[in-house]
């Protein structure tokens, strides 16, 4: 916008133009890769600016994909005891197995024989996985939580976060959780061939830019894979054929 409004006023006012001005103008131009001269625009890549590519598409679905919340709190002595009843009953014959079931609200979950890491508990149905501490450790939070990417489908985070806390509360003490992984999706369609672009074609600190492709046809691409920010990108119709999902 500066730029413009300074090529305003050296057109209305051309025999007054501040040469310091123009010299500034100039330098400008040479941090945005300009060319005065010629008055062509050639500014390198940037995640600032828009892109002058002929990359069009047509966005048909987005959102959250997956959401894993952490939640601080301490469950009730009463609820360890019965949880420790019911992995104790999963851990039997099948018939007993069948029984270790835990009702909150309108969720009926399976609690699980086994857990994972340091989490005691587990707990498990169509929209949740809900991995619990049993206190021991002040640094493991309550609940540890992932959201199935069905739900996320169904209803907004905020609508599954507010539902999600009702539920915890019934366990015991619970706080505002802290999001400790969160996938974005765009599901689009378009006729350009990505597999002809080059690793500089993204703009990226990350070093990680890798190519992939099955059985000779390309499957597309991962940028910053084993960071705490990644992008994938990656054709959709194979991975639903491969996966099984309709």
């Amino acid at each position: 916008m500066s730029k413009r409004n300074s090529g305003r006023e050296a057109t209305k006012h051309p025999q007054t133009q501040n040469p310091a001005a123009s010299d500034s103008m100039g330098a400008r131009g040479a941090r945005t890769g300009e060319s005065d001269a010629e008055g062509i625009a050639g500014a390198a890549p940037s995640n600032t600016a828009p892109d002058n590519s002929k990359f069009h598409y047509q966005p048909l679905r987005w959102g959250v994909d997956s959401l894993y919340l952490s939640y601080p709190g301490l469950l009730s002595p009463d609820r360890v005891s019965q949880l420790r009843h019911l992995k104790s009953m999963a851990q039997g014959p099948d018939h007993e197995a069948a029984k270790a079931q835990l009702q909150l609200g309108s969720h009926i979950f399976e609690v699980k024989d086994k857990s994972s890491g340091l989490f005691a508990f587990t707990l498990v149905d169509g929209s949740y996985m809900i991995r619990l501490g049993a206190g021991k450790s002040k640094q493991l939070p309550m609940a540890y939580v992932q959201v199935s990417s069905q739900l996320l489908s169904h209803k907004g985070p905020r609508e599954i976060e507010s539902e999600l806390r009702d539920l915890l509360r019934q366990l015991g003490e619970v706080h505002a959780p802290k999001v400790s992984r969160v996938d974005l999706f765009l599901d689009f369609a378009c006729d350009l061939s990505m597999e002809g672009w080059s690793r500089e074609a993204w703009v990226t600190r990350a070093c990680a830019v890798n190519q992939y492709a099955e059985d000779k046809t390309f499957t597309g691409w991962t940028i910053g894979a084993g960071g705490a920010l990644m992008a994938r990108l990656y054709h959709k119709l194979l991975e639903c054929k491969k996966s099984g999902k309709e």
